[in-house]
């Protein structure tokens, strides 16, 4: 709630819309995106800060409140960011920047493109659960629930509202090592869960 953390979000995302107008700019849903980029920064700052004062410094490696192995190297490229404000706001950028178009996030936004977030959403329910569990996409069918009833939230917010906060960190975690500017291994890895999941609620 504090002013400089929303004046922040807030010049990310206007940035990020004004640039990106033709995609339709900014829609609802990717504060929830920043959010979580500013307090996993923020909390690595932190821990950085922290780990400087009680004379850490020299080590090789150290682990972060968040459980992230931190170099000295990556320490020291985060410190900088603690005595620049400003330069949070442009690494928070830059990340939510990736994640949208390398990602390939900000199609599934697209007001102009709708099919596309619905496609994906399909092809998980009635193409990737079909081949694993039929009987499931039966069922669905028959209760008409559309997989973009539930799967455009999933996707959109990478599933931020599904899991308990340092929940969706860790699957963040695991989303993300899959990322590869080459593929599209990123949005295959969100497909992925989205199956995972419906097979967990399968009963």
């Amino acid at each position: 709630q504090e002013d400089a953390r929303q004046d922040m979000v807030l010049n990310v995302l206007f940035v990020w819309a004004a640039q990106n107008q033709a995609e339709g700019g900014y829609r609802q849903g990717m504060h929830e995106v920043v959010a979580f980029i500013v307090f996993v920064l923020e909390c690595e700052l932190d821990f950085v800060t922290s780990d400087s004062s009680n004379g850490d410094s020299s080590t090789s490696t150290s682990t972060s409140g968040s459980g992230t192995a931190l170099s000295t190297k990556i320490r020291n490229k985060l410190a900088q960011s603690k005595a620049d404000k400003e330069l949070l706001e442009a690494h928070t950028f830059t990340i939510f920047d990736r994640i949208m178009c390398q990602g390939e996030l900000k199609n599934m936004y697209d007001p102009k493109h709708a099919e596309i977030v619905v496609g994906f959403c399909n092809n998980a329910q009635n193409s990737r659960l079909r081949d694993l569990d039929e009987r499931v996409v039966q069922c669905l069918a028959e209760c008409e629930v559309e997989a973009n009833i539930y799967g455009m939230r999933w996707v959109r917010l990478l599933f931020g509202r599904e899991f308990a906060f340092q929940q969706t960190l860790t699957l963040w975690d695991h989303l993300f090592s899959t990322f590869s500017v080459k593929s599209t291994t990123f949005l295959k890895g969100v497909e992925d869960v989205m199956v995972a999941m419906l097979l967990h609620l399968r009963s």
